[in-house]
């Protein structure tokens, strides 16, 4: 999607069925600054614009959902985990 590079690179590498690995990228922010300043900026901005529906994210991640909201919140507690204090996030 155009607008959403940064952010669509880090859900393909670590959000994906195949490789949910959130801690990693966590692990590399401050490498890149400018990098991180993106995916951080894009990343709010998919929360508050929601561009993506559950099946879009399907295609884009293999993740399968049911709803819309199941996939805002859960990008919700990623967001929070990467980029503030919030616990670790799973799919529950």
């Amino acid at each position: 999607m155009k607008g959403f590079e940064e952010f669509e690179g880090f859900a393909y590498w670590h959000l994906n069925a195949n490789h949910f690995d959130p801690e990693r990228a966590k692990q590399n922010l401050g490498r890149k600054p400018e990098p991180d300043r993106r995916l951080r900026a894009q990343f709010e901005r998919v929360l508050t614009e929601r561009p993506y529906t559950f099946e879009t994210w399907e295609d884009l991640t293999a993740v399968s959902l049911d709803t819309d909201e199941e996939l805002y919140d859960h990008l919700q507690h990623v967001y929070d985990y990467m980029f503030s204090e919030g616990g670790y996030p799973t799919w529950d």
